[in-house]
């Protein structure tokens, strides 16, 4: 090879490399940059639930190995073998010990929650994809922030239900939470005495991963009392996060900003449950409990920054984080 053809080859090598580079670099890259920066957190995720579900795997492999060998090494007469086969008998047991304390599902429920997770991102990221600089007017993004914080919470829900076996307070409640059989049964009781109504109407639930509001409301209607309910809830939601923002030396000197995430994190909240039935006193009483999880408040705090150009503020960020606990 000449001199001049190893130089050409050098060029055309390094070219290649380089739009390799640009393209890998690029390629998940959208023109709005905070949603990118939100898909990696996600993205991050799957792939702590992929390892998890190899972990999990690898160590199934591990105890099915030992049990073979183990059962392999019965026969032998020799006294060291047999003490190996007892060792590698309490490394089997250690093994399955570690895995039901760890990890609260086996591998398949990590992988499945991982592949819906991947399938929801891809979906959002090859719309996110499709709009240009130009096109991203602050309408189109409000839209965008609102279609990922249901993303963000559809991925919750599904691991929280999959993963933790949708163990949350509110599945240990008493009694059931179905509107209509709640009505049912109320107008046999004709009343909503503390013993008659579910737990999470008497003591707002608690759990590592979700926030709830609690509400209650009277009406002369079933839906009025309902509606009522619903509306409390909200403004207990409201009030919560106004009064955490009141503590942010920042953010009570901006009680616009502070009004305005209040309202989002409020809005953002869904209805988790609701209880209603006739009240002695004429008319109807309801319960209504929203929920939002810790993670789709945060990005719905985060969002509220952004697109009001204000930097985050850390310490209302982290009361958010923490569920507003004090």
């Amino acid at each position: 090879m000449t001199k001049k053809t190893r130089y050409a080859v050098t060029i055309v090598v390094g070219l290649a490399f380089a739009g390799l580079f640009v393209a890998v670099s690029t390629g998940h890259a959208s023109a709005y940059q905070y949603l990118d920066g939100q898909v990696k957190i996600i993205e991050g995720r799957i792939h702590s639930w992929g390892t998890t579900a190899r972990i999990i795997e690898w160590l199934t492999y591990a105890v099915v190995a030992i049990g073979i060998i183990v059962a392999a090494l019965q026969p032998a007469k020799n006294q060291w073998i047999k003490i190996g086969a007892a060792a590698l008998a309490v490394v089997s047991a250690l093994i399955v010990a570690l895995n039901h304390t760890f990890f609260t599902a086996d591998d398949r429920a990590y992988q499945k929650v991982a592949r819906h997770a991947q399938r929801k991102l891809a979906d959002f990221n090859l719309e996110l994809n499709r709009y240009s600089e130009s096109e991203l007017d602050k309408q189109t993004r409000d839209g965008l922030v609102d279609k990922f914080r249901a993303l963000q919470q559809d991925v919750d829900d599904f691991e929280e239900g999959t993963i933790l076996g949708g163990a949350t307070e509110t599945s240990k409640m008493a009694g059931l939470s179905l509107d209509g059989i709640f009505a049912t049964t109320a107008w046999a009781d004709q009343q909503t005495d503390s013993a008659r109504i579910p737990e999470w109407a008497r003591k707002v639930p608690t759990d590592e991963r979700n926030i709830y509001f609690l509400g209650t409301g009277e009406a002369m209607t079933f839906d009025g009392a309902r509606d009522s309910a619903v509306r409390k809830a909200r403004e207990t939601a409201t009030e919560t996060v106004t009064q955490a923002a009141s503590t942010s030396p920042s953010l009570a000197r901006q009680p616009q900003m502070a009004a305005k995430l209040a309202k989002a994190l409020a809005d953002s909240a869904q209805i988790a449950e609701t209880f209603t039935a006739p009240s002695s006193g004429g008319g109807f009483q309801s319960f209504a409990l929203l929920r939002v999880s810790k993670n789709a408040a945060t990005f719905t705090a985060q969002s509220v920054f952004v697109e009001s150009g204000v930097p985050y503020d850390t310490s209302f960020l982290d009361k958010v984080k923490m569920g507003f606990s004090k």
